[in-house]
C-alpha cells in the first residue's frame, strides 16, 4: 500500500511542478492589475501544494490521525480558494473577449 502511495505522491509532484513553471511562465507576461494579482495568488497556493505533496509521504508514517485530518481538510480548503481564483479569472478573460456582459 506504501508502494502505491508513493506513487501517487510521485505523480502528483511532477503534474504540480510543470503546473508551477507554467504558472510563473504566464505570470510574467501577465501585465500588471488584477491578472496580475489573482495569478500570483494561485503560484502562491501551487507553491503550498506542492510542499504539501513533497511532505505529505511523512504522513504515512505519523500515527496522530489529528495531523493527518489537519492536512487534508486544510488542501480541501485551499484547493477550494484555488478552483474560487480560477473561475474569477476566467470569468476576466470572457469579460475581455466579450462573451460574458
Amino acid at each position: 500500500m506504501e508502494y502505491l502511495l508513493y506513487g501517487i505522491v510521485g505523480v502528483a509532484v511532477i503534474l504540480m511542478l510543470i503546473a508551477l513553471i507554467r504558472a510563473v511562465s504566464l505570470y510574467r507576461h501577465v501585465p500588471g492589475g488584477d491578472s496580475k494579482k489573482k495569478l500570483r495568488l494561485l503560484v502562491v497556493l501551487q507553491s503550498i501544494f506542492l510542499a504539501g505533496y513533497l511532505a505529505s509521504p511523512l504522513l504515512i508514517y505519523t500515527d496522530n490521525s489529528d495531523i493527518k485530518d489537519i492536512v487534508v481538510f486544510g488542501v480541501f480548503l485551499l484547493g477550494a480558494i484555488f478552483v474560487l481564483i480560477s473561475i474569477a479569472m476566467i470569468r476576466s478573460i470572457l469579460k475581455v473577449f466579450k462573451v460574458l456582459k
